[in-house]
């Protein structure tokens, strides 16, 4: 009787070492009954953390060079797939070691009802939790005669070398995992250190090699040729070109317009219809726009009318034209409002 028996696979295994507990999470992966320990849970879930946290590094640091990681990336997601059954019934397993219910899972639902979940798994065990082991395991369990020693000692109330074990263990693996996180977390560093390191050196190479070439003059003229101007310069330079046309006025910081068909502000009686030209300088397109004028009389609003455009792009004028009721009298026309979205 000196080696103590382990518990069979329907019962917790307090003091789990991490391939016991990888074993028991995989063999009882679709198991909602019985119970689990706090080393059987808290083994598995730091390794899926750390797990988590290499695949998330490998994905960035892979993105970031450009590299393409499908092939990896879908094994990963199908192993996350694969995993979350076993990770369930485990959790579920936990609580019941606490004496309480896998529907303990729900509160993580709602707001702040993962934290209570968080402390249920963090919670010591419960004998009264055996009432969810399986009803082989409590047949077992009861005596036939005299009651034997062997299984009350099994789970005492607190202080048994189990549970010490089971501590040491916990703090070991949270010490190595944490430790593990700190690593992958210092070389994601020196990566992106080295990778501004390296894209500061490629820099002055690049303009090094241009004094050698200009004994070729034809290289030297075509290097702007080749630089497209940005959004903003280009935006600049029609702002400008618009600007300096005649006719054309500014409603918004990106729209202009010019009364069209050589008309002016001012429109003689019986207008029906007026001809308004948009531009549009921003990079960014106007679509689905309208045009609102009001035909005025020395002043007074008679009526106002609008037009429709369905896109407006950048350096491309559009021609909108606003009928009003030839029926109508009136002496000038104004322009309201520009809307585009």
């Amino acid at each position: 009787m000196g080696a103590e028996a382990r518990p069979r696979l329907d019962e917790p295994l307090y003091g789990a070492g991490v391939s016991e507990a990888f074993g028991r999470y995989w063999l009882k992966a679709f198991t909602f009954t019985g119970r689990a320990s706090r080393s059987e849970y808290w083994t598995m879930w730091l390794m899926g953390a750390v797990l988590g946290v290499a695949g998330w590094s490998v994905g960035y640091a892979a993105g970031a060079s450009g590299l393409r990681l499908g092939g990896l990336m879908a094994a990963a997601t199908l192993l996350s797939l694969a995993a979350l059954v076993p990770g369930l019934s485990l959790a579920v397993r936990r609580l019941h070691d606490t004496n309480r219910s896998g529907w303990w899972l729900l509160f993580g639902l709602i707001p702040f009802g993962a934290l209570f979940v968080l402390l249920a798994m963090a919670a010591s065990s419960d004998p009264a939790g055996a009432r969810f082991d399986p009803a082989a395991a409590r047949m077992s369990a009861e005596p036939a005669g005299p009651p034997p020693i062997l299984h009350v000692q099994r789970e005492p109330a607190g202080g048994s070398p189990a549970r010490s074990s089971e501590r040491s263990v916990t703090l070991v693996l949270a010490s190595v995992m944490g430790g593990g996180l700190l690593v992958v977390a210092i070389s994601l560093l020196v990566w992106a250190g080295s990778m501004n390191e390296r894209s500061a050196a490629v820099v002055p190479t690049v303009q090094g090699a241009a004094p050698a070439r200009q004994t070729s003059p034809t290289a030297v003229r075509q290097t702007p040729a080749v630089q497209a101007p940005t959004a903003d310069a280009r935006e600049a330079a029609l702002r400008q070109e618009v600007e300096s046309a005649a006719g054309w006025q500014k409603y918004s910081r990106t729209l202009y317009f010019k009364w069209e068909n050589g008309m002016s502000v001012c429109q003689t009686v019986g207008v029906s219809c007026q001809t308004v030209r948009i531009e549009n300088v921003a990079a960014t397109d106007c679509s689905l726009g309208s045009v609102e004028l009001t035909l005025l009389s020395n002043g007074t609003p008679v009526a106002s009318s609008s037009g429709d455009f369905y896109l407006l792009r950048q350096g491309q004028p559009v021609d909108v034209g606003v009928p009003f009721n030839p029926n109508l009298k009136g002496d000038q026309v104004r322009l309201d409002r520009i809307t585009c979205s």
